[in-house]
Parts: C-alpha cells; sequence; structure tokens
C-alpha cells in the first residue's frame, strides 16, 4: 500500500478529522434546530402578552370611571409589561446564540470544504502514483503472416 500523505497526516487521519467535523455539523445543527424553536415560542409568546396587553388597554379606556376596577387592570398590565420585558431580553439572548452558531455552523462547512479538497487531492495522487508504478502493458503484436 502506498504511503499517502497530506500536510496534516495520512488519508486516514485526515477521514479521521472528517468524521470528527462532520459529527460536530451534526451536532451544531442539532442545537440551531433547538434555537430555532426556542425563538419560535418566544415569539409566540411575545405577540400572545401584546395581544394581551393591548386588550387590557382597551379595558383600562372602558373602566377609567371605576377606580378600582382601573386598580387592578392597571396592575394586570404591569405584570404583563414585566413579563414582555423578560421575553424580549430572552429573545435578544437567543438570537446572540442563533449568530454564534451559524457562525461556527458555517465554519465547519468551510472546513469540511477544505477537508474534502485535500483528501481527493490526495486520493488523485494516490492514484496517479499507483499507476505510474504498474508496469507498462506487454504488446501482444505480431508479425504479420508471411504470405504464401
Amino acid at each position: 500500500m502506498a504511503n499517502l500523505c497530506w500536510a496534516g497526516g495520512s488519508v486516514l487521519s485526515l477521514v479521521s478529522v472528517l468524521q470528527v467535523k462532520l459529527s460536530r455539523l451534526c451536532e451544531q445543527d442539532k442545537i440551531l434546530q433547538e434555537l430555532e424553536s426556542r425563538m419560535r415560542t418566544l415569539k409566540e409568546d411575545k405577540d400572545k402578552l401584546e395581544s394581551v396587553l393591548d386588550v387590557s388597554h382597551h379595558q383600562m379606556e372602558q373602566y377609567r370611571d371605576q377606580p378600582a376596577h382601573a386598580e387592578k387592570i392597571a396592575y394586570q398590565q404591569r405584570l404583563l409589561q414585566e413579563d414582555l420585558v423578560h421575553i424580549r431580553a430572552d429573545i435578544s439572548r437567543v438570537s446572540t446564540e442563533m449568530e454564534k452558531a451559524w457562525e461556527e455552523y458555517s465554519q465547519l462547512e468551510m472546513d469540511l470544504l477544505q477537508l474534502r479538497d485535500a483528501l481527493q487531492d490526495q486520493m488523485g495522487r494516490s492514484v496517479l502514483s499507483q499507476v505510474s508504478l504498474r508496469p507498462p502493458a506487454l504488446s501482444c503484436e505480431r508479425d504479420p503472416a508471411p504470405l504464401l
């Protein structure tokens, strides 16, 4: 077997690195899916809270002549606004995490492309070196048969 070397090692070590990178890419994909799911949930929660808060503003206008009822609505609004602030902070945090995860995913993709190119280059060299090491094919040409 020919010694297949690459700047970083043999074809086998290239394949090993490739497998590790592919595994990390799969893990990163799962992380991104989880973050996207979390982001969807947060945005749905934010939309629901904003809707409820909007309804409470209409209720506040409706019951402004009843101070006790208006006070309860104002208290609920404060709670809803606090929840909304927390959800928006979570959205910001998850968004930052997603950005970092996408950067890592993109880097892994680039690494994999470089590894693929290096592996293809090594495999091409291997084939060429094996072809040049083979003995030349024997010619089976015969002299034409003598004419009678």
